[in-house]
């Protein structure tokens, strides 16, 4: 079994490396950190600067970007892991019809990080692009954009699995013995 680590206080933090001691009495784990403590930053993605990965000790990498950079990263390219919004229409402001409550539609998951070379040699990441609609139907934000309206969604921040929870719970009751 395969292990990714993340966090949002950066790769030196002591809960990260207590984590990653205790996992890996388990499995093979990962950690891929931002650099530095960027609290607040958890779902922001970067799209318009290449991102760098360094490597402070085996399995343990940094990132200089945000916490959805490094777990990005880590699932959709650099390695081989199987783990309130507005949106508004690109039209001119008097073209809007309105605001809408909308849902969040779904997308495919994004085309896999692109490895390039900056001028000197060193390898960087690009994140690639997103993938294409996947519930785009009535009442999603994806259709109430593409109606000509403003799409306000209501968020929660709960990024649970709930399906897995199970399985999970499961597996750790076998490891409590």
């Amino acid at each position: 079994m395969k292990i990714l680590v993340s966090n949002d206080d950066g790769f030196r933090a002591e809960g990260i490396r207590r984590l990653r001691d205790a996992l890996a009495t388990l499995a093979e784990v990962t950690v891929v950190a931002p650099d530095r403590n960027r609290s607040g930053a958890s779902n922001s993605l970067t799209l318009d600067v290449p991102l760098r990965v360094f490597e402070s000790e085996p399995g343990v990498y940094f990132v200089p970007g945000t916490p959805t950079d490094c777990v990005h990263l880590a699932i959709s390219g650099l390695f081989d892991f199987e783990h309130d919004m507005v949106n508004v229409p690109d039209v001119p402001f008097a073209a809007l019809r309105g605001f809408r409550a909308s849902r969040l539609g779904y997308r495919h998951r994004s085309a896999p990080v692109m490895r390039a070379q900056d001028p000197r040699g060193r390898l960087v990441y690009w994140v690639g692009p997103a993938g294409p609609e996947q519930d785009a139907g009535p009442g999603t934000d994806f259709d109430t954009v593409a109606r000509g309206f403003v799409s306000v969604t209501p968020l929660q921040v709960d990024l649970t699995r709930h399906a897995v929870l199970p399985a999970l719970g499961t597996w750790l009751d076998g490891l409590n013995g």
